[in-house]
């Protein structure tokens, strides 16, 4: 999402996108996975939480294709 509002704004300037809502919420949520990440190394092991974390890649893909309404 951060993307896509990025790519809009550039044609008008970083004002446009840092008053942007959309853009703000994205990059809560970002921050908020971070923090959900340091707070499952707090209560498991690496080799449990770090593969999870990859795993959200893997769902990044299609997702992200799905909102960009490709296959």
């Amino acid at each position: 999402a951060q993307e896509r509002l990025a790519r809009r704004a550039v044609a008008r300037s970083a004002r446009a996108l840092l008053g942007n809502g959309a853009w703000w919420w994205s990059a809560g949520l970002n921050a908020a996975a971070a923090l959900l990440h340091a707070a499952a190394l707090r209560y498991g092991p690496l080799t449990l939480v770090q593969p999870l974390g990859a795993l959200t890649l893997v769902a990044a893909v299609p997702l992200g294709a799905r909102g960009a309404g490709r296959r």
